[in-house]
């Protein structure tokens, strides 16, 4: 009999419930309850993203960005499984990778980075691996993700030094015969040297409860996992590198991000006095639209296929109408919204904090603007966040064009006011 599981997971399930911090002396910092606005607009620099024209402007959908050293925008394409990069006025500068299972072709790539030294990295969770591309776009070599981390999770930041820091989730790909994959109870954010000689090191961990996992029969020995979800607006990590190396991390409801060194010691913690709001009748009918519009377009699911011993991972794919059912109907909610929807930090080392719209707990909120020794800027009003930021105060937005639905990027120059 061929033994055979399956799984699908939504990497975004994640729930943290407590920081393990090493002792040591921590500044705390409380930002004023007042918001002090920001003057001042992004401007548009370019745009890249059409519905009809050049090849490389066609986008399947986008699913991450970054910029190198030299303000050049490197955009993945994760539908079309490609890298394009633009210079800084948009001009098309080349493709690197392409769909396929050859040297330097991509399978299901999911994130991708630049690091300091130039070169460009790629989360492939088709070869369960990092891609690593030079930084003229040619292939150097795949770097193999120890399968006892789990599966990585979108995010993927450059080291300082060298490399790159990645999270993973903690579900495990491989076990022993007839059941399904072991979970742990923490998250680690890992920085990964992409050396032969080296191993991932671990600079924080998180604590994070153990989902249940029911096993089904799927017919012809197979087996068929799914893991069940935490309550609806439970708080996740939200995490972004700081320049030495080290991470600005965000994990209860409550308003509170911690600074930590590259040895994972505390450095300081941000606070400011914003309480969760209660979830209310309405925001659970608001979550469970999202719950099922994401299912049914696959957005955030992975797949994973285990077949006499050979773990294969791929990426989207709409949820069955029963499995979407069942979910809904055995859902359930926290009690509270938490304060912060994203943490981000800029090439200066300047930490952006979004926090929940007041009456949308799915919607983009202010932006609180906090310097590299936690002085507090000021609160950016009406814009997104950015999804990536370049040395020259450049900042690329993922977006869908309003009028068509189409996938694209822009690129905006931050206001002198916001520094």
């Amino acid at each position: 009999m061929i033994e055979r599981w399956h799984l699908s997971a939504t990497l975004s399930w994640a729930v943290v419930l407590a920081v393990a911090m090493p002792a040591a002396a921590q500044q705390t910092v409380e930002l004023p309850k007042r918001d002090r606005a920001l003057t001042g607009k992004s401007e548009t620099v370019f745009s890249v993203g059409v519905d009809e024209g050049p090849e490389w402007e066609m986008f399947a959908s986008v699913t991450g960005v970054a910029f190198d050293a030299d303000d050049n925008l490197y955009v993945l394409d994760g539908g079309n499984a490609r890298v394009l990069v633009f210079g800084p006025d948009g001009r098309f500068v080349r493709q690197i990778g392409k769909k396929g299972g050859g040297p330097g072709e991509l399978q299901s790539p999911m994130s991708l980075t630049v690091t300091a030294g130039g070169e460009v990295v790629v989360t492939d969770l088709g070869r369960r691996a990092f891609s690593i591309f030079d930084r003229e776009g040619n292939f150097r070599h795949n770097v193999v993700f120890d399968m006892e981390l789990g599966l990585p999770m979108r995010e993927l930041y450059p080291h300082p030094k060298q490399g790159v820091l990645a999270a993973f989730n903690p579900i495990r790909i491989m076990q022993g015969p007839g059941g399904p994959p072991p979970l742990d109870s923490l998250l680690p954010i890992l920085w990964h040297p992409l050396a032969e000689s080296e191993k991932p090191r671990r600079i924080f961990e998180a604590p994070m409860p153990i989902p249940k996992i029911e096993a089904r029969s799927g017919g012809r020995g197979e087996i068929r996992v799914s893991r069940g979800a935490p309550p609806a607006f439970s708080p996740t990590v939200r995490w972004s590198p700081t320049p030495d190396g080290g991470v600005a991390v965000a994990c209860g409801a409550e308003y509170a991000v911690e600074i930590v060194s590259p040895t994972g010691a505390g450095v300081r913690r941000i606070e400011r006095g914003i309480a969760p709001r209660k979830v209310t009748n309405a925001d659970k009918e608001r979550a469970k639209e999202q719950r099922r519009a994401q299912m049914r377009s696959g957005v955030g699911v992975v797949r994973v296929t285990v077949e006499n011993g050979r773990a294969s991972v791929g990426t989207g794919g709409a949820v069955s109408e029963d499995m979407i059912r069942r979910e809904l109907e055995n859902m359930q909610f926290a009690d509270v919204i938490p304060v912060i929807r994203a943490v981000r930090t800029d090439a200066q080392g300047r930490l952006w904090i979004e926090r929940t719209a007041d009456r949308d707990p799915f919607a983009p909120g202010p932006i609180d603007l906090v310097a590299a020794d936690g002085r507090y800027v000021g609160t950016i009003t009406g814009e997104k966040m950015p999804s990536a930021f370049s040395p020259g105060e450049l900042a690329a937005y993922i977006e869908n064009d309003p009028d068509t639905d189409i996938p694209r990027v822009i690129v905006k120059r931050l206001p002198a006011s916001w520094r």
